[in-house]
């Protein structure tokens, strides 16, 4: 469609007004927007008071043409962001109580300080870059069940983000921690520290280490030390480590509750009502 095209079905006047009524789902793509545009934007965005699933790129034009807007329905939100526009999230999802999922990571990898706290008191699923964590937490940690945590070069390590979620993260049980900057085994270690009741638990690295890596005799060992103070976790992912059945079989024994390991791509060690575990 044509920035013409566009700009003169926004302009339809009392037809685009009506049609926005049974707006549910809006994506708005990583496209440029010209100036004109960006006018009509902040006409429609406000208009769809019914929406309750929006995708976006949060551009500069974006920010601006939403700061007016705001959805009664709105219940999940999936948000690229950068520094430039998170002041303008940060006021966009304070007023949104809704929110049950929240997606929102960074178009960059670097820190930086998320401006303000965020207070959305219904959000059981939430993704985030790690220098988001605390200004999403507390208070609305308390009903997450889902996490997905995208760690920045520069945030704060490991040890110290599963801290800020130890204190009240009852209700958490699967949690993804995405390019972390140490190895599983550490990663591991502390998660078993601070959030030793979690269910699910997958440490993706998405080709930032080599693939195929056969994970080393001192690792393996500690991931086993770490996992029998797991009494609930029932799921392992790592990404890229090539483990063998005895090390696999070594770490069931330690904890008794895990059914599934799996070990990125296609490969998955599973055991059921006590058998051996088996790869398939």
């Amino acid at each position: 469609m044509s920035h013409a095209i566009f700009a003169c079905q926004l302009r339809g006047g009392p037809s685009a007004t009506s049609l926005s009524v049974y707006v549910k789902y809006l994506t708005l793509g990583d496209l440029e927007i010209p100036p004109p545009l960006i006018e009509d934007l902040s006409i429609v965005l406000p208009s769809l008071l019914n929406l309750q699933i929006l995708l976006c790129f949060l551009r500069e034009a974006i920010a601006t043409a939403w700061q007016h807007a705001y959805y009664p329905e709105l219940t999940e939100l999936h948000c690229y962001f950068h520094s430039e526009t998170a002041a303008s999230l940060s006021s966009f999802l304070n007023k949104h109580k809704a929110i049950r999922k929240l997606y929102i990571p960074s178009l960059t990898y670097t820190a930086f300080d998320f401006p303000g706290h965020v207070n959305l008191p219904c959000v059981t699923e939430l993704g985030a870059p790690s220098c988001c964590v605390p200004a999403l937490y507390p208070p609305c940690h308390s009903a997450i069940v889902n996490l997905d945590i995208f760690m920045d070069l520069g945030t704060l390590d490991v040890r110290d983000l599963l801290q800020v979620l130890q204190a009240t993260a009852g209700s958490l049980e699967k949690v993804n921690i995405h390019y972390p900057p140490v190895t599983e085994a550490t990663v591991i270690q502390e998660v078993a520290r601070c959030l030793p009741k979690i269910q699910y638990l997958g440490l993706k690295r998405h080709g930032t280490a080599p693939s195929g890596e056969r994970i080393s005799l001192d690792e393996a060992t500690s991931i086993e030390d770490s996992l029998k103070t797991m009494h609930c976790l029932y799921v392992l992912e790592l990404d890229v480590l090539i483990v063998d059945k005895v090390t696999i079989s070594k770490w069931g024994e330690a904890c008794r509750s895990m059914i599934w390991v799996l070990m990125g791509g296609d490969t998955a060690w599973s055991r059921a009502g006590g058998r051996e575990w088996e790869t398939g």
